[in-house]
Formats: structure tokens, C-alpha cells, sequence
């Protein structure tokens, strides 16, 4: 017989196996190598030799007496031009011998089928159990690959039809379930049917990657995050070394709002891979989402000391807030410094660094820092609403109004009720300050002061508290100007005293809901007043 009739075009590679015990992971793979070359025809599926196995691995730098990686044993299959591998682990027992191994496909590392625990009294004895196990197992192989070409064509019914065949050869097949799971999916098929198939491949396969993945998508399709977060969590178990994997999985985790479930995992993967900067920015963003300031801050320094180009503009707007979260704003106020030192055309940085700067008390560095954004953005809106904020802190009212007049110049209907607001606000300090003033011809200039600012409040935000105020403030200038008219027998005064009576009529019975017990006695005390003032305007204004 010729090579060429006589050996299978399939190959399948057995590479050391995981142990705890000292050469034994080489023993078990010849055990096992040495049982399935025996037991199978060559022309039915061709073992690669334990040669070709060690040259490789010693090849590309590796002991071939160690078991590998995942990732490192489909490179390694890849290289003997093997289609299928074993994976597993070889134990020494109180009875002798434990093999726990899984098929798989180099193709797709994920897509493995788990056999059944082979056991003996000696290793060969286990060896010839897996054996038996491997060749049952692979009763679903046809099936498999006219599934997977099928699929691989786009046509995805056509692949489920050709799957059916292996769960009859092999009940517990899982590589054909997974070619049908993976067709259902691409066919955009209800999410009760990918659930089904997938617990079906998760009772034979609990570790499955595509059946974990593929239900957790399922079942946030039907709003059940808290069964896709178990199964999310499931799957990083799969492969906890695996960045890829777990920047995936976490921030799918991350993103269903239940943030501190993706914690536990992100931690192992960090002290698994260590100084992977990849995941400590993952999991720097974990913290933030779940709000454990102190460890986020931690984590983020940790990152940008071992990778400087991750303090990115998101690096600093994460750390200030994690030290403003954590009543700590001289902190943010001190890494978002460096943050515009580092992006001085960054707005929105710029504009996180005067408000850290306003919670830190530090108000005219949060005004200096605003006055240059708004340089460079001329008609930005929302600098000038937080100037004029930190000018009220200030106490400067009237720089406060101006810059509010800049705003209402290039302003849009949101940021003119915005402004409108914030002079609100304006106009009642200014009202509580006039009415503690003593000195009654300063008090009504105060209130003058406050009405001004609270009409124009009102004519961009209407409110019934700016008319309230208003009213209220009208009554005292009307009631300080009727005193000053009777003592000097001014009709200015007395018209004055007039025209606030009128508006202090017109604004409390329009704001009265404001404070109706209140409204109803400034009301009474105009109605006692009105008269007062009409006779002084009859009696100082004859002929005017």
C-alpha cells in the first residue's frame, strides 16, 4: 500500500498533558497516543507521532515534556497539520490512574467535546477507556463538517439538516449541536430556540464558550440580565488568561448596569496576566461603572505608571471623578490640571477642571479657567452658564448679570431658560439682602436692584417665583416711597409709590402660589396702602 491510499487526510494530535505530578504529563500523552495509534486505522484518522509533536515544541523554544497554553496548543496543531487535538489532565489516584480530557478542533479551539472521565488501575489501562471514548466521540465528525462547510456557504438551514445525523451517532455530541447552535444565531432565530440548544450543549458542557456566549446574548435579548450575567461570569471561566475574552465579556457585564458582578473577574484576569495594561484600563472603568472610587483611583495610577499613553482625556475625566466622588476635589482638581496641561484644546476637559476647581472652593482659578475656554470657544453657551454660577458663589451679582447678558446674546432657547434660571437665583440674594438692609432710602434702591434682575428672569423663564419676589419687592419700594412723599410732599415719589403699588398688586396675585398665606398679607397691606398713595398723587400732583 502506498502513503497516499493508505492514510487519513484527518489528523488529530494528542500534545502533553496538564499534570500535577512530574512526568506525567508526558507519560499519560504516550499512554494515550501510543492506545489510540493501535486502536484506530491509519486510514480511518492518522495519529501524529510523538516525534513530530517534540520536534515542534522543541522547535519554537518549548519543553516537551510541559503542557501548553490553549492558545499555544492550537499553534502547535496548526503546525503537525493536525485537525483535532486532545486536551486534558492526567492524575495519579488512590486506584491508580485519572485521564479528563476534551476533543478539539483546531479550527476553532472553543468547540470541544468533552469525554467521558477515562480510569484504570494502570495508565494504559485509562489510556485504552479514553480511547474507546475518542472513538465514540468522533462518530459525530462527518456530520460536524458538512454542518460547518454548509455554514461556512451561508447556508444555515441546509447546515442544521446536516447536523442531525451526529446526536444519533453520539447522543452527547456537542461539536454538531454547536454548528447548529451557531446557524440558528446567524438565521436571526428566536431566542427561546438559541436558549434550548444551548442548554442542551451546557448539560453535556458546562465550560462551552459558543453556548455560554450565545444564550447570555439570548437572554439579554429577553431582558433577563440576571441569567446573562451568570452565564457572562461562566464564560470568563472558561479561559480566565484570555485578554480578548475578558475585555469582551466585562464590559458586556459593565454595560447591563450590574457593574460589581464584572469586579471578581476582571480582578483574576489582572493577577493572571499581569502588567496587562489592556485589562487594568478595563478594569479601571469597571471601578468607576461601579462606583469603588478609592480602588479605581488606585488602579488608575498603577496603569498610566506602567503605560503613560493610556492618560488619555477619559483617564483624567475618570480619575477626577473618582476623587470628587470621594470628597476629595483638590485631588481632581490637581489631575485634571495636568489633564489640560496635557489637552489644552480639549473643551470638555477644560470645562471638568473649573467645575473641580469651583468644589474645591478655589472660585476665581474656576472663573480664570472658564475666561479661557470661552476665549477659545466664543459662542460656547455652557462656559458662560457655569462663569455666571461661580461668580453667584462669589457674590458678584453684577458680573454675574453681565456675563448672563453675553450668554442671552448668542444663546439658544435652552441656555436663555438656563440663564434665565441662574438670574433667578441672582434676584433672591438680592432680595434677602434688601430686606435685611436697615437703612430705609438704601433698602429701597436694593429692592429696585433685585425687581430689575427678577423681571428679567421672569421674561426668560417665567416663573411664579420671580413674580412673587417681585411683587413682594414692589411693595416695600412702594411703601418706603409713600413715607418719603408724605414727608416731603413729592409727587415723584408719590407716582412711584403708585406704580410699585400697582406692581406689587399685579405680581403677589400672580405668584401667590408661591406662598399663599404670605401673599394674602402683602396683598391686604397694598389694598391699605393704595388709597394712602392715590391721595398723596391728587394732593402733591395738582396739575401735573
Amino acid at each position: 500500500q502506498t502513503r497516499a491510499t493508505a492514510v487519513s487526510d484527518t489528523r488529530l494530535m494528542v500534545p502533553p498533558f496538564r499534570s500535577n505530578e512530574k512526568g506525567l504529563s508526558e507519560k499519560g500523552a504516550d499512554a494515550v497516543r501510543a492506545r489510540l495509534t493501535a486502536d484506530i486505522p491509519i486510514k480511518r484518522l492518522y495519529i501524529v507521532p510523538k516525534a513530530d509533536v517534540v520536534n515542534s515544541l522543541k522547535s519554537s523554544g518549548y519543553d516537551p515534556t510541559l503542557p501548553l497554553p490553549p492558545s499555544d496548543q492550537k499553534a502547535l496543531a496548526n503546525l503537525v497539520r493536525a485537525d483535532e487535538y486532545l486536551d486534558g489532565t492526567v492524575t495519579r489516584t488512590p486506584a491508580g490512574y485519572r485521564i479528563d480530557a476534551r476533543l478539539v478542533l483546531t479550527r476553532d479551539n472553543n468547540v470541544q467535546q468533552p469525554l467521558p472521565i477515562a480510569e484504570g488501575a494502570k495508565l494504559e489501562a485509562a489510556a485504552a477507556s479514553l480511547s474507546r471514548s475518542v472513538q465514540d466521540a468522533r462518530k459525530q465528525m462527518d456530520a460536524e463538517l458538512k454542518c460547518y462547510r454548509l455554514f461556512r456557504e451561508n447556508k444555515y438551514r441546509e447546515a442544521i439538516t446536516a447536523s442531525a445525523p451526529a446526536t444519533i451517532a453520539y447522543p452527547r455530541a456537542t461539536l454538531s449541536r454547536v454548528c447548529a447552535l451557531r446557524s440558528y444565531a446567524a438565521m436571526k432565530a428566536p431566542s427561546d430556540t438559541i436558549i434550548r440548544l444551548s442548554e442542551e450543549i451546557l448539560a453535556i458542557h458546562p465550560r462551552s464558550n459558543p453556548a455560554l456566549a450565545l444564550a447570555a446574548d439570548a437572554y439579554r435579548e429577553k431582558g433577563n440580565l440576571e441569567k446573562a450575567v451568570e452565564l457572562w461570569s461562566g464564560l470568563l471561566a472558561t479561559d480566565p488568561t484570555n485578554a480578548r475574552l475578558v475585555e469582551g465579556v466585562v464590559s458586556e457585564i459593565a454595560k447591563s448596569g450590574q457593574a460589581a458582578r464584572a469586579i471578581p473577574p476582571i480582578d483574576t484576569a489582572v493577577k493572571e496576566n499581569p502588567g496587562d495594561t489592556r485589562l487594568l484600563d478595563l478594569q479601571f472603568r469597571i471601578l468607576l461603572a461601579a462606583e469603588k472610587w478609592k480602588r479605581a483611583a488606585e488602579v488608575g495610577d498603577e496603569m498610566v505608571r506602567l503605560d503613560t499613553a493610556l492618560a488619555t482625556t477619559r483617564y483624567f475625566q475618570g480619575m477626577a471623578a473618582a476623587y470628587l466622588a470621594d470628597s476629595q476635589p483638590q485631588k481632581a482638581a490637581e489631575v485634571l490640571a495636568r489633564g489640560v496641561a496635557k489637552f489644552p484644546a480639549d473643551t470638555e476637559l477644560a470645562m471638568i477642571y473649573a467645575q473641580a476647581l469651583g468644589s474645591a472652593g478655589q472660585l476665581p482659578q474656576a472663573v480664570a479657567a472658564l475666561d479661557r475656554v470661552i476665549a477659545a470657544n466664543p459662542r460656547a453657551i455652557r462656559p458662560r452658564l457655569v462663569k455666571a454660577q461661580r461668580q453667584i458663589d462669589m457674590k458678584a451679582a453684577d458680573a454675574a448679570k453681565m456675563t448672563l447678558r453675553e450668554t442671552m446674546a448668542i444663546s439658544s432657547a435652552d441656555s436663555i431658560g438656563l440663564s434665565g434660571g441662574l438670574l433667578l437665583s441672582i434676584g433672591n440674594s438680592e432680595y434677602r439682602t434688601a430686606n435685611a438692609e436697615q437703612n430705609s432710602a438704601l433698602k429701597k434702591d436694593l429692592f429696585k436692584k433685585a425687581i430689575a434682575t427678577l423681571a428679567m428672569s421672569d421674561s426668560l423663564s417665567p416663573s411664579i417665583q420671580a413674580k412673587f419676589l417681585q411683587g413682594v419687592s414692589s411693595y416695600y419700594v412702594a411703601q418706603i416711597s409713600a413715607v418719603d412723599a408724605g414727608k416731603t410732599k413729592n409727587c415723584a415719589l408719590a407716582r412711584e409709590a403708585q406704580g410699585a403699588a400697582t406692581a406689587a398688586q399685579i405680581n403677589v396675585t400672580a405668584g401667590a402660589k408661591v406662598n399663599a398665606e404670605a401673599a394674602g398679607q402683602v396683598l391686604g397691606a397694598v389694598g391699605q396702602l393704595s388709597p394712602v398713595i392715590d391721595k398723596q398723587v391728587k394732593a402733591f400732583c395738582k396739575g401735573r
